[in-house]
């Protein structure tokens, strides 16, 4: 039984697989999102600024934007995600798969992985383990593989 596991928060992510008893990870695949990282002044730079119009004053001179630019960054990095999660349960054919990230991102991630990927969810864990090693964070995974319940 081969297991995938995702260890992600909203700057980054890295996919690892393991066997029945997981003694070591191995590391499938890493993704990385610099606008997980930036702050909403610099997401938003690209957006026209306020301008002077006859009778309203600082008035915007387009639309704002309904969602911030931070939760806009962290919903493509999820979609990202969820695709990229269906490509690699297609071609790798794991049996389960666990996904170990903050509350915020597994939220977001569930609402967009495919009903093949859902399936074979076995679990979550909200924390951001992704500043830690992969030796570091093999007990966290012993811990989520040897229990079938959502953990938060």
């Amino acid at each position: 039984m081969v297991h995938a596991i995702l260890v992600a928060d909203a700057s980054r992510a890295r996919l690892f697989s393991a066997e029945n008893h997981p003694r070591h990870l191995k590391l499938e695949r890493w993704w990385d999102n610099p606008d997980g990282r930036a702050l909403s002044q610099e997401l938003s730079r690209h957006m026209p600024g306020r301008v002077q119009k006859a009778g309203s004053p600082g008035t915007r001179s387009g639309l704002a934007p309904r969602t911030p630019a931070q939760e806009s960054a962290v919903e493509r990095f999820a979609r990202r995600l969820a695709t990229e999660l269906q490509y690699e349960t297609f071609t790798k054919d794991y049996d389960t798969i666990s996904i170990i990230a903050p509350s915020y991102l597994i939220v977001e991630l569930s609402a967009l992985l495919s009903r093949t990927v859902r399936s074979r969810l076995h679990g979550t864990l909200g924390k951001d383990l992704t500043h830690l090693s992969d030796v570091e964070i093999l007990p966290y995974v012993e811990q989520l593989l040897a229990t079938t319940a959502v953990v938060g």
